[in-house]
């Protein structure tokens, strides 16, 4: 009988003792909130300061605490900034679909006109906006900074510098081109040349037929060169803005050839 005496007073002492240790673990954790929230809000990091006021300032904390936490809480509310991110494009037109990064870190991923809380300090932001520039700006944000609108104006990206590749088409037709001019030249040339052999010899109007028919040939062959030349000259960039670009052209080994003969001139290009 007396053991059961005993083994009661000792489970109602263990009982009363069990809500007093829970207590005091409770108070020791609302003293380490009020410390940390301070050395927290010397340090600048308001938003994280509130957060460990608030938990000093829960009704399970002792009285002194919860009024003491109260008190330096209020004053965290009040001293947190909060900004408004404003954006527009060229045209001065409100834009919502931007975000600004600031260390990495996302600060608004569209914006919506409300308010963000944000520490005080110097932060270098960067806005974006999907086709437009990016804008970099760096602001210093004070305690007690309410609503404070920070905007900026898009501008257009610039587009990306293409380089185009001129066709092989372009390079063979603009060859045959210069050729045909090249040919022209020299055709017309030895024509003249023969001809003034023949005028100086003296043997008008008896010039061996032979000799009369290569004259003509050659300034036949000049003729046909001309045309030829002229035309390929005046292709050359019609094709060069109606053909689409080619990327792996490679014209560095083209070679242009021309021959004349009695079946008329014959030019051309190689790759």
């Amino acid at each position: 009988m007396r053991i059961l005496r005993g083994s009661i007073a000792m489970v109602i002492g263990f009982s009363a003792l069990a809500p007093a240790a829970a207590q005091a673990d409770e108070t020791e954790r609302c003293i380490a909130a009020h410390v940390e929230g301070q050395r927290l809000r010397r340090d600048g990091k308001l938003r994280a300061a509130r957060d460990a006021f608030v938990a000093c300032s829960k009704p399970s904390c002792p009285g002194v605490l919860i009024e003491e936490c109260g008190g330096l809480l209020a004053g965290v509310e009040a001293a947190v900034p909060t900004v408004v991110f404003e954006a527009s494009d060229d045209e001065g037109n409100d834009v919502a679909d931007a975000r600004v990064v600031a260390g990495g870190r996302i600060l608004a991923s569209r914006f919506d006109g409300k308010g963000i809380e944000i520490d005080p300090g110097e932060y270098k932001l960067r806005f974006e906006r999907s086709g437009a520039k990016p804008i970099e700006q760096t602001i210093v944000i004070r305690e007690g900074d309410k609503a404070r609108k920070i905007a900026v104006q898009f501008q257009p990206a610039e587009a990306p510098e293409t380089k185009r590749t001129i066709s092989p088409a372009v390079w063979a037709t603009g060859g045959v081109g210069l050729l045909g001019l090249g040919l022209f030249a020299g055709l017309a040339g030895a024509g003249f040349a023969k001809r003034t052999d023949l005028d100086d010899s003296g043997c008008k109007p008896h010039c061996n037929p032979d000799d009369v028919d290569t004259i003509r040939s050659l300034f036949l062959g000049a003729d046909i060169s001309l045309g030829i030349g002229a035309a390929s000259l005046a292709l050359a960039p019609i094709l060069y803005f109606a053909l689409p670009a080619q990327v792996d052209a490679d014209t560095s080994q083209a070679a242009w050839f021309g021959s004349f003969g009695p079946s008329g001139v014959t030019v051309g290009v190689v790759f």
